[in-house]
């Protein structure tokens, strides 16, 4: 039985990640030891020159289209109040709160996800992965949206607990948001 997403690195490494393909690259990235984590989806469609970095540390590449934004943000997240573009290197993401939708928790942390997909061009540098880290590569097997829809809700539930309600509040957007980047590539 073929996997739905395997790990970034590996999948390039194996060759399995076939020419043209329209699957999704899924990072997420933890703040240091904390729970406030950067969830970024970029179609693979719109990757272009992608090469190893040195000593196969990571790759590089340029990346030119839309991509989709999930910040996990704990109640205790000290900059929770600075729009999301203001804060540090790690923690920001290219949209103001007005850009954003929110979905409170009940123990008051928070789930922010982008209203449409941010429009990026330019270069992306992807490190391999530590501390819980990662960088996925979700393939398009005839139901991109459905794989990508389960792989954020196994994030979601595995990694944050996040109750099911606000799962589905949240995967409702997601899955709006691939349908339309999908949509681009058919």
């Amino acid at each position: 039985m073929e996997k739905n997403w395997a790990g970034l690195f590996e999948a390039l490494n194996a060759g399995t990640i076939p020419d043209g393909d329209t699957g999704l690259i899924a990072t997420l990235r933890f703040l240091g030891e904390t729970k406030y984590a950067v969830l970024e989806f970029t179609p693979y469609r719109t990757v272009r020159n992608m090469r190893p970095l040195e000593e196969e540390q990571g790759v590089s590449f340029r990346a030119e289209g839309e991509k989709i934004f999930v910040i996990y943000e704990p109640a205790d997240y000290v900059r929770k109040y600075d729009e999301p573009y203001l804060r540090e290197p790690g923690e920001d993401i290219p949209l103001r709160f007005s850009e954003l939708e929110a979905i409170m928790l009940p123990n008051n942390d928070r789930l922010l996800i982008n209203r449409d997909s941010y429009r990026s061009s330019g270069s992306v540098t992807l490190q391999k992965p530590d501390r819980g880290d990662f960088a996925m590569y979700i393939f398009d097997r005839g139901n991109l949206v459905e794989h990508a829809k389960t792989f954020l809700d196994r994030v979601l539930h595995d990694d944050f607990a996040v109750p099911h309600a606000a799962r589905v509040q949240l995967l409702a957007r997601f899955q709006a948001q691939v349908e339309r980047l999908h949509a681009m590539d058919t």
